[in-house]
């Protein structure tokens, strides 16, 4: 039987102590004594407690097990009506942005899509936010919290606290910080290495009404900076970083050992050359949901450590959108990815996603890529990738690079992706999708075109690279459909098919090609396949119903 001292007890333990994995107990004796989650600091209002507690006295365990459940369940709705009410008071989303365990944010308690922990790959494209197997409920923790921190938040500006570094120096670790619309100027970087989170304000269109703003940085430096043991949340904020002379800086960095998390906030970096929106360094973590990253001078966010983003636009960047180098992971969901890389005389710099490295890593789910200067995904230099649901488009390469370009023994698999290319200024030699220098590239139900002006070939295989193609449809291409270029190339074609390209459905001028009776190479224009041998030996495996006529020079 569970006294009511007993029970009022735990209830104390849990309401008063921070987060932790320890239990409270509710009964002794021989049953096994039920876990309690700890649920964080609160100070529960006498009037909710005093109703809560007329629930405790038990006759049995089963009824205390029950009585708790409810405690619990009257201190959750307490928690979540009040936090919901405080942030459609700032018109932000409900963001949990700063927790050790999976981050999820919740616009609405019964529709948030869990994005598992950093490092993690983001549900799959099958799933949507409204699947019941992809929810989980918010811990009564998480609601905690988030009471707790807006019952102890700091506000700038006010009587207190002029600036951003004075509030965010003050605020208890956890807490937020409050910031109003407008423009807020800071002379120097805005170091976080505790947990903390800065809301702004946002209008009724959800763009950030909140600016923080770093003017003439020192070099190298950012506006925000989430060093180690800073787990950094922003939300509804726009960080801009300006200057007029030649330094490289960022808006926002983030260090080894430290964590930042952005929702619905907007990044700029106008300052110098080749100076980053985000720079997420080697041992450090970002996630970002509904963003914007734009107009920088260098790159839109370059990632060292590891990368989360999702729903968030990088455009306008005078370098690449995202880049992933030295051994850092990415994963990208959902972003919308245009408009990056310049021209400079003859060559195209800049793409929409770079990968580079040995042991970097992206993974790309239904994102669109498309309209950038210098291609729209290389994948270089021992790295990896993978392409799901995605459109890649519209990227003007030039002759050295394709929309997708995988080369120097890297590997790369798109699956259901949609690729549509049209070089730019008449270029001759394009190509839709490159591999070369030892490296792979897999395609599985994936459309191929190219609308260059003339001789736009759909994929070029070169300098020792293989190819594997199964399920596609490669067609409307000013040039061949697949091209193998040099010797020790190699191409696998299965359950595919070559059609309407202006030049030749396969073109083979050196390397191995083996294509499958399910493969149809039909109506292309000069040949279905053509073997020429130009550049060395040529040795096919192609089963004579796929194509009809094999044409050999």
């Amino acid at each position: 039987m569970v006294t009511t001292t007993t029970a009022t007890a735990a209830f104390v333990s849990i309401a008063a102590r921070p987060a932790s994995p320890s239990t409270a107990t509710l009964c002794a004796g021989s049953h096994a004594d039920p876990v309690v989650p700890a649920v964080g600091l609160l100070d529960v209002p006498e009037s909710l407690r005093s109703m809560i507690m007329a629930h405790l006295p038990a006759k049995d365990l089963v009824a205390a097990e029950r009585t708790h459940r409810e405690l619990l369940d009257d201190t959750r709705r307490y928690a979540m009506d009040t936090v919901r009410q405080k942030y459609a008071e700032r018109r932000l989303p409900l963001a949990d942005l700063a927790q050790d365990e999976p981050v999820t944010w919740w616009s609405d308690w019964a529709d948030g899509a869990t994005l598992g922990p950093l490092g993690m790959q983001p549900p799959s494209p099958t799933c949507t936010s409204r699947d019941p197997k992809k929810l989980r409920a918010p811990p009564i923790g998480f609601w905690m919290r988030e009471l707790w921190a807006w019952e102890n938040a700091v506000q700038v500006p006010s009587e207190e606290y002029a600036t951003v570094q004075d509030a965010a120096g003050a605020a208890p670790p956890g807490a937020h910080v409050l910031v109003a619309a407008g423009m807020h100027v800071v002379p120097q970087t805005l170091v976080i290495n505790k947990r903390l989170q800065l809301l702004g304000e946002a209008g009724a269109d959800g763009s950030p009404l909140t600016t923080i703003k770093g003017q003439n940085l020192q070099q190298n430096h950012s506006v925000v900076r989430a060093a180690h043991g800073g787990r950094v949340g922003l939300c509804g904020i726009a960080v801009w970083c300006y200057a007029s002379d030649s330094l490289r800086r960022s808006s926002v960095s983030v260090d080894a050992g430290g964590h930042l998390y952005a929702r619905q906030v907007g990044v700029k970096c106008v300052s110098g050359r080749y100076s980053a929106g985000v720079q997420v360094h080697e041992g450090g973590h970002l996630l970002m949901h509904t963003c914007s990253v734009r107009c920088c001078t260098g790159s839109g966010v370059i990632i060292f450590g590891s990368g989360t983003l999702q729903g968030t636009t990088l455009c306008d960047n005078w370098f690449n959108g995202v880049e992933v180098q030295k051994g850092a992971r990415g994963s990208l969901t959902d972003c919308h990815i245009h408009s990056n890389g310049y021209s400079n005389n003859d060559d195209d710099l800049g793409s929409g996603v770079t990968v580079y490295g040995e042991g970097s890593e992206a993974n790309l789910r239904r994102c669109v890529v498309h309209s950038n200067k210098g291609g729209g995904v290389l994948i270089h230099s021992g790295a990896k990738g993978a392409l799901q649901h995605c459109q890649v488009s519209m990227n003007h390469a030039g002759f050295e690079f394709g929309d997708v370009d995988v080369d120097t023994s890297s590997e790369a698999v798109l699956d259901h992706c949609e690729i549509k290319g049209n070089g730019e200024h008449g270029r001759e030699q394009y190509r839709v999708l490159a591999v070369q220098q030892q490296a792979k590239l897999t395609l599985r139900n994936c459309t191929v075109r190219c609308q260059a002006s003339s001789f736009g070939t759909g994929i070029e295989v070169q300098r020792g690279a293989s190819l594997d193609i199964s399920h596609c449809k490669i067609h409307g291409c000013t040039g061949s459909g697949v091209l193998l270029r040099d010797q020790d190339t190699k191409a696998t074609i299965h359950h595919s098919v070559l059609e309407d390209n202006d030049l030749h459905g396969l073109e083979v001028q050196a390397g191995s090609i083996t294509v499958d009776a399910q493969t149809h190479l039909t109506n292309n224009r000069v040949h279905n396949i053509y073997i020429s041998g130009t550049n060395g030996e040529c040795q096919t495996n192609i089963d004579k119903s796929s194509s009809g006529k094999v044409f050999r020079k």
